[in-house]
């Protein structure tokens, strides 16, 4: 298996591809080429002509990474094309990553530049990210290959980890999909993405930028990403979605833009991006969040006094994992029992009134305290609103049902419950 060719599997209706929340054509300003070096590295280190690499994390059968490999910017004045050269694409879905790689070498209109004549290649490795055993076996020797490729990312220590290659790494949602996991994943996902990005060296400016595309609100998504030990500015801007029809007859074409001076915010608005929670604690979504999605680029720098390691003899484009993991744990926690309470005092009057009158139309029993039952399927269609029924469904809830029943020491077979534990089981599981 080579790093071009990473996996198999069949090619579904349900393979196809697939761009979730968005289309490349409305953040494609935040990932020129341009955008990333900055116009201080383009001018001061005359990066000209260049290859980038990227890494498109959680990429599913989303084509962004064949855009971002088939992006070509011009420079004024004959400086030369702006490209990236190597494009990784990382999922958990092996059949996903199969469809997306005979879909890039079946393609049939192709340049000679996008089908690698410049020395480009794309790249498919399956991992999860809530494993750093897998995240090592999955990486490591594609970032020694990239540091072996670009001699200024090698580093003069003989055991120095692997890391620190990518210029641009993605992100289209999949921290948004992980913050539904355990603290673990999310953990992994920031944990790999500070390691991948290119540290800025002594005497360079550009560091790598991490480009995250969210719908959870930006003072949320801002204090997930204030990590303990990074070194990283953000900037943030929102974007209107836009819908995107695939066809196959675009693969591998080149897409050549001029470039505007890097200033990635072309076409982004100002206006902050709004909550799905109301005051009671119920998920309704307006129209401004269902229509725009948040843009968060966080570049990567360097200290000056630094010698390019921690206080504990790391390289500094690697955090402590623990660290990190118990900060992911209380920033979800602030905002999903603080900002965003899912039993608020009027959602739990609201619970009660649903409960009995759900239970007085089956058996005509009135709540008196004595804690009837309905079960676990009426309990939920009463429990939870259309819209939080909609992005959460009964399957899901069962899978937390059995949890809070393990952390209750409860029999997991129990397949009804009263008001009290509904409301209890909505207090733990938040």
């Amino acid at each position: 298996m080579n790093d071009e060719a990473a996996v198999d599997g069949g090619y579904g209706a349900s393979d196809a591809p697939f761009e979730w929340l968005t289309s490349f054509e409305a953040y494609q300003h935040f990932v020129l080429p341009s955008t990333v070096l900055g116009p201080s590295a383009l001018v001061e280190e005359g990066c000209t002509g260049i290859q980038l690499n990227a890494l498109h994390v959680g990429c599913g059968t989303s084509t962004a990474g064949e855009s971002l490999f088939c992006l070509r910017e011009r420079l004024p004045n004959a400086g030369g094309i702006l490209r990236y050269g190597c494009v990784v694409n990382v999922d958990k879905d092996i059949k996903a990553l199969g469809s997306l790689e005979r879909r890039w070498k079946g393609r049939t209109v192709i340049d000679d530049e996008s089908s690698g004549g410049g020395g480009g290649k794309m790249v498919w490795k399956q991992l999860d990210f809530s494993s750093r055993a897998s995240c090592r076996a999955s990486l490591d020797d594609v970032y020694r290959n990239l540091a072996r490729s670009s001699p200024s990312d090698q580093s003069p220590l003989p055991n120095r980890p692997p890391g620190s290659c990518f210029d641009l790494i993605f992100d289209k949602s999949t921290l948004d999909c992980l913050l539904c996991a355990e603290p673990d994943a999310v953990t992994g996902l920031l944990c790999e993405v500070y390691r991948g990005l290119r540290a800025p060296k002594r005497d360079a400016i550009r560091g790598g930028v991490y480009v995250v595309i969210s719908f959870h609100p930006y003072d949320f998504v801002r204090r997930l990403l204030d990590l303990p030990g990074a070194e990283w500015t953000l900037d943030y801007r929102v974007v209107k979605r836009q819908v995107e029809d695939i066809s196959d007859e675009e693969v591998g074409r080149s897409k050549e833009v001029l470039y505007t001076g890097g200033s990635g915010s072309v076409g982004s608005e100002d206006s902050p991006s709004s909550s799905a929670w109301s005051e009671s604690g119920v998920f309704q979504p307006d129209e401004n969040y269902r229509k725009t999605v948040g843009v968060f680029t966080c570049r990567r720098r360097r200290l000056s006094n630094s010698d390019g390691h921690d206080a504990d003899h790391r390289p500094d484009y690697i955090l402590d994992w623990d660290a990190v993991r118990e900060h992911v744990i209380s920033t979800c926690d602030h905002e999903y029992r603080a900002t965003s309470p899912l039993v608020t005092i009027a959602r739990e009057e609201q619970i009660r009134d649903a409960f009995t009158m759900e239970l007085r139309r089956q058996r005509g029993v009135l709540w008196d305290g004595k804690n009837p039952t309905l079960s676990l399927k009426d309990g939920y269609e009463v429990i939870f609103t259309p819209d939080e029924k909609t992005h959460y469904e009964f399957d899901c809830f069962l899978d937390d049902w059995k949890s809070y029943c393990d952390s209750k020491r409860l029999n997991k077979d129990t397949n009804s419950f009263s008001v009290v534990t509904a409301l209890d089981f909505l207090h733990e599981m938040q």
